[in-house]
């Protein structure tokens, strides 16, 4: 199953799903920003698969499909 982030998704709500998904210690200082903002400015799309047994989070340049399922918020 794929679950693709809405490039309407806020940063905060961004921010809270990247946390429990994936190591921050890979990350630069701002790199949570940096990708929110490219998935906002639809230069690059991000989804979540269950499919891996190695990491969860994808980024392509693919569009959305139009029958996907969207992540727009976050419940905790």
């Amino acid at each position: 199953m794929k679950y693709w982030i809405s490039p309407k998704i806020k940063y905060k709500t961004f921010k809270i799903l990247n946390d429990k998904l994936s190591p921050q210690d890979l990350y630069p200082k701002n790199g949570t920003r940096i990708i929110w903002e490219m998935i906002r400015d639809r230069k690059l799309n991000c989804f979540i698969t269950d499919k891996s047994k190695d990491d969860n989070i994808f980024f392509t340049l693919n569009e959305i499909p139009k029958n996907a399922k969207i992540i727009t918020t976050f419940n905790q």
